[in-house]
């Protein structure tokens, strides 16, 4: 039953959580598998037969794999990130060590087609409400995510769902019926796929029904797939034929601009495709890097972030992501966090399980199980595929071990190598001392459940709590409330928790909500004294650091330090980030502050040099000459910024400071000029108006 419970965590979405697509599900799967465990213990003391064979190859490269992830976890950057992860992927070695001990028990305690016959059932089951979800909530100009919670997750699950079907179809004869029934299944997945909108996926699904079909025609006879043969290969050319028409004949390409959904017109647009290169590239190389430093054990799994923070340049924010926590390839990742070991460990386990499936299949004598076993050997091809762009999720991880212990079953089944054992085996009767471990054993998956599940969860929806009614409500009595009950025990939630919590504060404070200065002084406190935890137990996280600046600058006006401890945060984030576009800054804006604008300006220069845009260096230096009074320099900065297309006028306060520095220094015309513009922007703001108010005053 707990097995069947963990095939539909993929449906599980919890609103009231943080994180809802991602986190509940691994909580949820991990409570399963902890039931199961404490379900197996007393099974492995009755029967032989339910003890897992370490011996197979198979059983024995997994778990030499996942023995690595552990050694390496305990030797990188930062341990306690590589087992626990974070809320938003939970794909840490903890994780990863349920999802191993969920294998030995599905190989364990499933040992007949029949039981296997109905957990299949189960997941291709599951996967159709999935897709069903995915078409729920899709619309024309988004990708469909469904109850995964991101398109690339969504189309690698239903990836592998579709050779698990033709799995399924061909393991056993099946009435007429049901053929037509898994038609319309199978229709459904891949419709549902190309929604997703992820290029990778669905090349790899053409990859993967080529293989297939190449298997196909080589264990069928010409004569009897002969029909299919030629079906397949119309098709194919049609296909080709309208790829071609949309993306090279002008008519055909505005029609589908037009008409197509945005996710068809991602997959099939050949200019999509120009997109894949720069950023995504430029995270393979970070990975590549980070792996020449640790080339034999990696930075331990989980930990990219500090690669990505430590070889980043500044270009990539235009066209990726300015934290990447994932390289995006796989192999890459796997390279980096867990070193030259970890990857031959992986690639080895795959070796093993590809020709023990391959030897299986060709030693079957009916050719419909040899297609069965040729589409578990084409459906982890197509996943190692697919991984060249993408990695592992919660949801993909469920379907792909529940296929590593069904390969087993197939190997087992059909090599006759497995013994089934007898009422003999069993032992009714057991020695005091093994009922104690076992007891032993008992009380510590228990308390695991309890520190590393559910308080966990309960503390993740508290956190959700805070969240909300900071949204609704502001920064209270109650706002704050939910956050320190959240942060009044240790949990691996903690972390994330802080950063909501600063980041909730930054903005209700800056958004000027009606709140008493010594209140709003007291909860500014308590988010640095936070981040500071967070700072203690991941010293090498540059995020940390860049939170803590903004929460000091909002401390200004309350505390004369705060300006030295700024600079001393953004040394310590230089140290780790030399390239972050954020230290070039705010070192400027900190110096400016204190008056020292040799600094500012020194700085300002820097960070051109390390790719900030040039119109936002004009617009940094404009404001530094007009601060120290050189009104000429700064208004020829000002015009060579918006030039280049800086929005000088975007912040109002900054706006409104530059034209008094204007009017000051007797440039009357200028000033006025961008006053009566920032009106123009913002009619509604009451700061703009007395502004203006005061500049013509001044004018006159």
């Amino acid at each position: 039953m707990c097995s069947f419970c963990a095939l539909c965590i993929p449906l599980v979405v919890v609103p009231s959580t943080l994180y809802p697509y991602v986190f509940p599900k691994v909580i949820f799967f991990q409570i399963v598998v902890e039931i199961s465990f404490l379900a197996w213990i007393p099974l492995l003391f009755l029967n032989k037969k339910y003890h897992p064979r370490f011996k197979h190859p198979i059983v024995g490269s997994l778990s030499v794999f996942i023995a690595i992830l552990v050694i390496t976890a305990i030797t990188g950057t930062d341990p306690y990130r590589s087992f626990f992860s974070t809320q938003e992927r939970m794909t840490g070695v903890f994780v990863l060590v349920h999802f191993y001990v969920w294998f030995l028990i599905l190989i364990s305690v499933f040992r007949t087609y029949k039981e296997w016959k109905k957990l299949i059932f189960c997941t291709v089951g599951v996967a159709v409400f999935v897709s069903v979800f995915g078409y729920v909530n899709q619309d024309s100009d988004i990708r469909a995510i469904s109850t995964v919670g991101n398109a690339l997750f969504f189309g690698s699950y239903i990836l592998l769902h579709i050779f698990l079907l033709f799995f399924l179809v061909h393991s056993e004869k099946y009435k007429r019926r049901y053929y037509i029934f898994f038609f319309f299944i199978l229709l459904l997945y891949i419709s549902s796929l190309f929604l997703s909108g992820s290029r990778m996926i669905v090349v790899s699904l053409f990859f993967g029904v080529f293989l297939f079909a190449v298997s196909y025609f080589q264990l069928r006879s010409f004569k009897k797939v002969k029909k299919i043969y030629f079906g397949c290969l119309c098709s194919v050319v049609l296909f080709v034929g309208c790829i071609l028409y949309i993306n090279i004949v002008q008519i055909g390409n505005v029609w589908a601009k037009k008409k197509l959904p945005y996710p068809i017109q991602r997959v099939f647009l050949f200019e999509n495709y120009e997109k894949l290169r720069g950023a995504r590239i430029e995270a393979w190389r970070m990975g590549l890097e980070g792996f020449k430093e640790r080339p034999l054990l990696g930075w331990g799994m989980e930990n990219y972030p500090y690669i990505f923070q430590k070889y980043y340049r500044a270009p990539i924010v235009d066209e990726g992501e300015s934290y990447a926590d994932r390289s995006h390839n796989q192999y890459v990742d796997i390279l980096a966090l867990t070193g030259i070991v970890g990857l031959i460990s992986y690639l080895v386990f795959f070796a093993v399980l590809f020709i023990f499936l391959i030897r299986t299949s060709i030693r079957e004598k009916e050719a419909a199980k040899k297609i069965a076993g040729m589409g578990l050997v084409v459906l982890f091809l197509t996943y190692l595929f697919q991984n060249s762009t993408s990695f592992d999720s919660p949801a993909l991880l469920i379907v792909l071990y529940f296929s590593f212990a069904l390969s087993y079953f197939f190997i087992s089944e059909h090599t006759n190598k497995e013994k089934t054992g007898d009422s003999k085996n069993i032992v009714w009767k057991f020695p005091f001392t093994v009922g104690l471990f076992g007891a032993a054993v008992a009380l510590c998956v228990i308390f695991i459940a309890q520190r590393w599940s559910i308080n966990p969860f309960i503390k993740n929806m508290q956190a959700r709590v805070a969240f909300n009614t900071a949204k609704e409500r502001g920064l209270n009595e109650e706002t704050m409330s939910y956050f320190k009950r959240s942060l009044n025990s240790d949990s691996f939630t903690n972390y994330e928790t802080r950063s909501v919590l600063a980041k909730s504060v930054y903005n209700l404070y800056t958004e000027k909500r009606a709140i008493s200065k010594d209140f709003a002084k007291q909860q500014i406190v308590y988010a640095i004294a936070e981040l500071d935890k967070s700072i203690v137990s991941r010293p090498l996280d540059v995020k940390n650091y860049f939170s803590q600046i903004l929460l000091y600058r909002i401390m200004t006006p309350y505390s004369q330090d705060t300006f030295e401890k700024i600079e001393q945060r953004i040394q310590m984030a230089y140290t780790l980030a030399s390239y972050r576009p954020e230290i070039y800054r705010e070192f400027p804006e900190t110096y400016i502050a204190t008056k020292d604008f040799v600094k500012a300006e020194e700085w300002v220069r820097k960070g051109a040099d390390h790719f900030i845009p040039s119109q936002e260096t004009h617009w940094q230096l404009a404001v530094i000459f007009l601060q120290k009074g050189d009104i000429e320099g700064g208004l020829l900065e000002l015009t060579e910024a918006e030039k280049n297309g800086y929005p000088i006028l975007e912040n109002p306060n900054m706006a409104i400071l530059l034209s008094q520095k204007l009017l000051d220094g007797k440039k009357n015309p200028s000033a006025l000029h961008y006053i009566d513009r920032m009106v123009h922007m913002y009619p509604d703001n009451k700061d703009v108006l007395n502004a203006q108010s005061e500049a013509h005053k001044k004018a006159e």
